[in-house]
């Protein structure tokens, strides 16, 4: 009995094995033939996508250290411009006090100028009209002193001959 119960339990056993192996194999089989296909693409373009990840960062980088390389030398370029114009508004500004300082020396030039041009003309005004009235007087006085024409010509040619030598002068 005690064999009998031995080998009931190592049929069991074995049955078990068996069973074990052929559920592990049909599930090997299974697993290769709808599962281990859709997998091996899965990691296959799991791997891809990495792989075009990792490019991609490796041409960001690239790209980052260009785009530092182009800030830095705009960076100094803004600092040459900066300080080129920082000159030039320098240069500016003495020209524009040089040029205030020319203008008002000559608008004073002028208006000096103007100032003797007018005293000049006012001066003028008031020979012309002394002249005018002591040559009418004269006329006059020399009428009623020489009321012959004889006189009278000969005066005023005198008169006249002298006025011409004083504006000689």
């Amino acid at each position: 009995m005690l064999n009998n119960i031995l080998d009931k339990e190592l049929i069991i056993i074995l049955f078990r094995i068996i069973n074990f192996l052929i559920v592990s194999g049909l599930t090997i089989y299974l697993f290769r033939k709808y599962a281990l296909k859709n997998l091996k693409e899965n990691i296959s373009r799991a791997f891809a996508y990495i792989s075009e990840l990792k490019k991609n960062n490796i041409d960001l980088e690239k790209e980052c250290k260009q785009v530092d390389i182009d800030i830095a030398s705009q960076e100094e370029l803004i600092r040459d411009l900066s300080g080129k114009v920082k000159k030039w508004k320098s240069v500016y500004e003495a020209n524009r006090i040089i040029e205030e300082k020319d203008l008002a020396s000559k608008i004073n030039l002028i208006e000096q100028k103007l100032k003797l041009n007018r005293e000049q003309i006012n001066l003028n005004i008031l020979k012309k009209e002394v002249l005018r009235d002591t040559l009418g007087q004269a006329e006059n006085k020399l009428k009623k002193e020489f009321e012959s024409r004889e006189l009278l010509g000969q005066y005023q040619e005198n008169l006249i001959n002298f006025m011409k030598m004083s504006v000689n002068k």
